[in-house]
């Protein structure tokens, strides 16, 4: 090779050299967690191949109840046998998340529609007839549900009106107004130019997936499945804490749960060539 070829390669090597660097090749954990570790379950289910949230009953820890993006079915399945089982709640429509709480199912659909049913129902082929629809949210696009132990529920926000998602995002609480039904309760503001800082990311959209309460700190674990990244708050929702998350194990996060113990549970929607799946993080303070 003559000394004028060998001076672009060299220039060119350089500069992919200096590209590649630009990229993270290190990955952070959160105290207790290893992130890049998951002990992981392929769901091969094609009811699944959508999974958008997932959620414990009491204090079972064996069965995971989930939705996906598309159908209005209630699944339910284990690791060792992850083969889904439905029970139908509703038509199809664009479902966010659920959880259970006081012995009742609440799923989230996409414009804030709740769908309420009895948990005691949950394994039957259909409870449509039982379901209590519950429309006290603004209208706006959401993604996040949880029920803390009291019964409230928290609602995230993805994209709201009232929001910019440059400075701040909202969480919205709602509390049991009788056996099947909620009223709107409070507000609360997550400070995304807080994320930035924490993140290093100075010109961040944030957009949320999922939302949890970890049951032994009591902290909050936010995934935005967009940005890559898990943020922590504290209680009130006050921003501690910011991970990147390797893009390669958190392809599509829209799922996210905690059993008593702490282990952290994440499922990621599956793709044209890749299968959903759900991690296992083991909490190991």
């Amino acid at each position: 090779m003559t000394i004028k070829r060998v001076v672009p390669f060299m220039l060119l090597l350089v500069a992919l050299l200096a590209a590649t660097a630009c990229y993270r090749t290190s990955f952070s954990s959160p105290h207790g967690y290893n992130l890049v570790r998951p002990d992981r379950t392929e769901l091969n289910s094609s009811s699944l191949a959508e999974i958008s949230g997932i959620a414990f009953h009491g204090r079972s820890f064996d069965t995971f109840y989930a939705i996906n993006d598309e159908h209005g079915k209630l699944f339910y399945f284990t690791r060792s046998n992850p083969k889904p089982v439905s029970a139908k709640f509703g038509r199809s429509g664009d479902y966010e998340d659920v959880t259970i709480t006081k012995e009742k199912v609440v799923v989230l659909k996409s414009d804030g529609e709740l769908f309420v049913f009895p948990f005691s129902l949950a394994h039957q082929t259909e409870v449509d007839s039982a379901v209590t629809k519950v429309a006290q949210l603004p209208k706006s696009e959401y993604e996040g549900l949880y029920a803390d132990s009291t019964g409230r529920l928290y609602v995230l926000c993805k994209h709201c009106e009232a929001d910019n998602p440059n400075k701040a995002i909202t969480v919205y609480t709602l509390v049991p107004d009788s056996a099947a039904t909620y009223r709107l309760d409070k507000t609360i503001s997550i400070d995304v130019n807080m994320i930035k800082k924490l993140s290093d990311e100075k010109r961040m959209r944030f957009n949320p997936s999922c939302l949890a309460q970890h049951p032994i700190t009591k902290e909050w674990y936010i995934i935005s499945s967009v940005n890559k990244l898990l943020v922590i708050t504290d209680p009130d929702f006050n921003v501690k804490e910011a991970y990147a998350l390797k893009p390669n194990l958190f392809r599509q996060p829209e799922g996210l749960a905690f059993d008593a113990r702490g282990n952290m549970y994440i499922t990621n929607e599956g793709k044209e060539d890749e299968v959903a799946d759900l991690m296992m993080f083991p909490y190991k303070p």
